[in-house]
């Protein structure tokens, strides 16, 4: 009997010790509390579409996420709720958050709001937020394990607290200071903050003043400014001359042409502040309402593009490619075979109207060669060519290495190899260090009067460099 309690009494105490060393090792990942006792059931109903106009709200959120496959995240939206409960602000290291919020303030329905950044989209150098504070929150969110919606690591951030979307801004909300007006006639245009709540209309007016641009690609970096301007295809509008919130203002997508040309900040630094009139299409740009495809624009008295309704002058461009929604006439080719567990290298960025080559995939990179080639074209009765292409490029080691733009007289089809190839230099390379479209152009007068020219984008990578290479907007003229 003595043995048999020596050994039961052993089996727990070992039992107990493998419990405490277990405790002893960090988890890899924070698993998230559901404080409700369950499964998270919304106490209100879903609303919202998840734009900056219409944020979910909290019971919304979880609706959509809930409809995503497990291990997917969600495009960027935003999702408004009061904070019930904080975990951590951590303001030293990582510089992100994490707490709950739910519709109600309560911990029923509650969303998890996992390691995410602050205000501007920038780390947390102090603890800004409170329980109870009305937040809207952007980012990117995912059904964790198939059971807990929450945002993605480091893909999220906060948007605004009780209004406020800077440390040092006033409480401001889309739209709310400036009524809106007009018809988007030629006579009664749309003020911005009336076009603003239209989601797609084709060939309207629009009136308001030009604050600022968007250098990169996300709208939260804004200038509100004309100094420093670097980018020639954007601009934004306000229906205040003064604007500085990125919520009131609509970035405006200048295309190639007469209109890029005399619109552009970088190159027009007197039109900052000037009042607009705007000939385009309402949409989607930088994730939120703006203008594309403008053809015509009043500053003043002095017109920019072809009025609605006068005769269109056939254009003079030898080729002109945007991307924006295919390759169009381009075709692809692969000197080397595709290698197993990659798809393509060359593929279309609809939402960002852009056409970009990377061979970076699920944390690996491949070894490919890959180019973009244009069809043939007729230089013919030219004295003078020129090619103008946005590019930018970012997280190679050596872009002069790995990315070329090239001409060739004698391509026909298959393998680049087969032909011969010169190296074009253009005006102006990427940085190599952020996202920021430069305009690049070169002389082809050279190539002038002969045939069969083609001009092709040469990207290369290995398994220890698969940089990203993004190209839109080119035109040969």
């Amino acid at each position: 009997m003595m043995k048999k309690l020596f050994y039961s009494f052993l089996s727990l105490t070992i039992a107990a010790l493998s419990l405490t060393s277990c405790e002893d090792v960090p988890a890899p990942y924070e698993y998230p509390e559901d404080n409700s006792g369950g499964e998270i059931v919304a106490p209100t109903d879903p609303k919202g579409t998840g734009t900056l106009e219409d944020p979910y709200n909290v019971a919304g959120a979880i609706k959509m996420i809930k409809g995503l496959e497990t291990g997917a995240n969600s495009a960027e939206v935003y999702v408004k709720g009061k904070i019930v409960s904080i975990k951590e602000i951590n303001t030293t290291n990582f510089g992100n958050a994490t707490y709950y919020i739910s519709d109600d303030g309560t911990s029923k329905g509650q969303l998890y709001i996992f390691r995410s950044l602050g205000l501007e989209n920038k780390k947390f150098t102090s603890e800004n937020i409170k329980v109870g504070d009305e937040v809207v929150v952007c980012g990117q969110f995912t059904n964790y394990m198939g059971k807990t919606p929450e945002t993605v690591t480091n893909k999220s951030y906060l948007y605004s607290v009780n209004g406020k979307t800077s440390d040092n801004s006033q409480p401001q909300e889309p739209g709310t200071n400036v009524n809106p007006t007009g018809e988007g006639t030629e006579a009664s245009p749309f003020n911005v903050a009336a076009a603003m709540k239209k989601d797609k209309v084709a060939k309207v007016f629009v009136k308001g003043y030009i604050v600022g641009f968007i250098p990169g690609k996300d709208k939260n970096e804004a200038k509100f400014t004309a100094e420093g301007c670097e980018t020639e295809t954007n601009f934004l509008v306000a229906d205040k001359a003064d604007e500085t919130n990125i919520a009131n203002c609509m970035p405006i997508q200048l295309p190639p042409g007469s209109i890029r040309a005399g619109l552009n900040l970088k190159q027009n630094k007197d039109l900052y502040k000037k009042e607009f009139t705007l000939y385009g299409d309402i949409e989607k740009y930088f994730g939120i309402t703006g203008l594309k495809n403008v053809s015509y624009a009043l500053v003043g008295t002095k017109s920019f593009g072809t009025k609605p309704g006068q005769p269109v002058m056939p254009s003079t461009d030898i080729l002109n490619e945007t991307f924006a929604e295919s390759i169009g006439s381009f075709t692809i080719a692969n000197e080397k075979d595709m290698p197993q567990g990659l798809k393509y290298v060359w593929f279309v960025d609809k939402k960002h109207q852009q056409v970009k080559a990377s061979a970076f995939f699920q944390n690996k990179k491949f070894e490919t060669e890959s180019w973009l080639i244009s069809p043939a074209l007729n230089l013919s009765g030219k004295t003078t060519v020129t090619l103008s292409v946005e590019q930018t490029a970012n997280r190679f080691n050596s872009l002069k290495d790995e990315i070329f733009i090239k001409i060739s007289t004698n391509y026909k089809s298959g393998k680049p190899s087969t032909a011969t190839w010169e190296v074009l230099t253009p005006s102006k390379w990427p940085s190599n260090s952020n996202w920021i479209f430069v305009n690049s152009t070169i002389d082809l007068s050279a190539y002038a009067g002969k045939k069969d020219v083609r001009i092709a984008f040469q990207y290369k990578s290995s398994s220890q460099s698969a940089g990203t290479w993004e190209l839109k907007n080119l035109v040969v003229k």
